[in-house]
């Protein structure tokens, strides 16, 4: 009996020295963790900032707490504790990110940060993208975005909910920060594949660029105000022609056939009137609307593809250039959208003088990128930005370029191929024929309600709010718009609201303003239902809507949700909670 006594407190005595030792041994590897993520954040700023000897430091740093990390995880007794209740999860957890930081800090990245010092060369010189520089890039992007992404996908694997709450917080940085990485490295990896081609490397190509205004909101971004006809040979860029969206007018009959569910949600003026083939959310549909409408115009002109950007997304690329002088005006980063979206109403009451000067300041802008002045990671920096915010929409008509920028934000495509997480998106139309979009703020969060039957149950609520100055004070009756006929005060505005649901899913419930709304109609447009509400606002008036959503069968994890870009920079306006099923 004695025996067993002292076997059984020799045995809970090494219990009790294992426990340390785990304890200890996962102690330091959270403290290598979180070094390491920190030298993350610290690599993603010196990349952006352009800084070769801050580049270098932080690899070495994220290099040697990440073998640090994988040296203390790596043994045999480390992988029992995986086994081990209390500690599994946690050793488990801990395993994979040791490995992951392992792997980012071996060979695979290595060429794309030496490619980093050499970011300047890709800048347009004398008109002329350097495409030789971009292939030499396609190499490293792509086998970078190979490792990010794999990395990603064994972090997003190990679900971190049964984790301490110090190591979860620790695990689930690190997961955002490679998250973040890889998203900025699959947008420039698709950019590598494509532009070369799209830049006339092998055969010439000509686009439509067409210019977003957001002070008249359309599902993507704004009116298509003015069109040009950018030009690409072997890397060099031209602008040709350039018309106000107006010129095109209203014709008879639709320039491409519209199913019946555009019919029903946004009338035959998607098809009729170019400067509303953006009512649509899907730019892709958008996009073969305003190319059938230019040849139809332009016989002789066929493009390959339509570009489009807003003044939000041009203030990025100033930021980039530097200031630019338009008719007496000097636009910067910090005044551009204001002088683009307000103040040139006032400063040219004549709308035909308000064309002319908007297609001066693409000009303008476009010879600014294009002569080469900045810094290349300031420009690709702005690029990026404005891609991200969707800010800059990019289609092609060649089958294969296409494919490439199919499920990339910059595609602005309805839905996202895969359809494995909940898709929602809400857009917004002016119904004023006004300019008072400038003046609407808005914010959109989503919150899960519960999981029923497997069906992730969601609220999404979004909040309206008029900035416009009392009665309209101060603005022209071009910017007011037909407020009047809808029997409404000077100032205000009328929002065609649409949620799209998730594919595969309903909207099962409407509410304004906290009151229940019964009687509202769900139309199905490409297996996504589809709520519209039109919704008015008086100047500094504020309104909310509400709508009870149900996933499809199947979707998993948080929602991704798309909002038309508005006139103020950002795309923080959405909040998304966690997931219930």
């Amino acid at each position: 009996m004695r025996r067993w006594m002292i076997g059984g407190s020799a045995v809970a005595v090494l219990l009790i020295v294992a426990a340390g030792w785990a304890g200890w041994r996962a102690y330091e590897l959270r403290g290598e963790l979180t070094e390491a993520n920190s030298a993350l954040g610290e690599l993603r700023a010196a990349v952006d900032a352009g800084d070769d000897p801050a580049i270098q430091r932080a690899v070495d740093r994220l290099r040697e707490h990440g073998e640090r990390a994988s040296e203390i995880s790596g043994g045999i007794t480390w992988s029992a504790l995986a086994h081990v209740p209390v500690y599994g999860d946690d050793a488990r957890g801990i395993k994979v990110a040791s490995d992951v930081l392992a792997d980012l800090t071996g060979d695979d990245l290595e060429p794309l940060i030496a490619a980093s010092e050499r970011i300047d060369t890709l800048l347009p010189v004398g008109g002329r993208v350097p495409i030789d520089a971009i292939v030499e890039l396609q190499g490293p992007l792509a086998d970078g975005h190979d490792a990010l992404s794999r990395a990603y996908d064994d972090l997003v694997a190990q679900s971190s909910s049964g984790f301490s709450g110090a190591l979860r917080v620790k695990y689930d940085e690190l997961t955002a920060e490679i998250g973040r990485a890889e998203r900025a490295l699959a947008a420039a990896d698709t950019a590598a594949q494509v532009l070369p081609d799209m830049l006339g490397g092998t055969v010439d190509k000509r686009y439509l660029l067409v210019f977003q205004n957001n002070a008249e909101a359309r599902s993507t971004g704004g009116l298509p105000g003015a069109v040009a006809l950018l030009a690409a040979s072997d890397g060099r860029l031209s602008l040709g022609r350039q018309v106000a969206g107006q010129s095109f007018g209203t014709i008879r009959t639709p320039v491409l056939p519209l199913t019946a569910a555009e019919t029903q949600i946004y009338g035959r003026l998607l098809g009729t009137d170019f400067r509303d083939a953006n009512f649509t959310p899907d730019f892709p549909r958008a996009a073969a609307l305003w190319q059938a409408r230019w040849e139809q115009v332009y016989d002789g002109e066929p493009v390959d593809g339509v570009l489009a950007v807003d003044p939000v997304a041009l203030s990025y690329l100033l930021g980039a250039t530097g200031p630019v002088t338009v008719g007496g005006v000097t636009l910067t980063a910090e005044n551009a959208v204001e002088e683009l979206l307000s103040k040139t109403y006032a400063r040219f009451p004549d709308p035909d003088d308000q064309d002319a000067w908007f297609r001066q300041v693409a000009s303008a802008v476009f010879t600014a990128v294009t002569a080469g002045g900045g810094s290349g990671s300031d420009l690709l920096r702005a690029l990026a930005r404005g891609g991200s915010e969707s800010r800059i929409l990019v289609h092609s008509f060649d089958d294969v370029d296409q494919e490439e920028l199919a499920g990339t934000r910059i595609a602005g495509e309805l839905s996202d191929a895969d359809g494995t997480a909940p898709q929602l998106g809400l857009y917004l139309n002016d119904f004023t024929q006004s300019k008072m979009s400038y003046y609407l703020d808005y914010d959109v969060d989503v919150s899960s309600t519960g999981c029923q039957d497997g069906v992730e149950q969601l609220t999404v609520s979004a909040t309206f709010a008029s900035t416009a100055p009392a009665r309209g004070a101060g603005l022209t009756d071009y910017v007011t718009g037909g407020y009047d006929g809808l029997g409404l005060l000077r100032g205000s505005q009328v929002v065609a609201v649409r949620l799209y649901g998730p594919l595969g899913g309903d909207i099962t419930g409407l509410a304004g303003d906290g009151a229940s709304v019964d009687d509202f109609e769900v139309v199905q447009q490409d297996g996504r239902p589809v709520v519209t509400t039109f919704l008015p606002l008086g100047p500094g008036e504020q309104a909310s809507i509400e709508w009870q959503v149900e996933a499809g069968s199947g979707q998993r994890g948080a929602p991704q949700v798309r909002l038309t870009p508005g006139a103020r920079s950002g795309d923080d306006v959405v909040s998304i909670g966690p997931a219930s099923c």
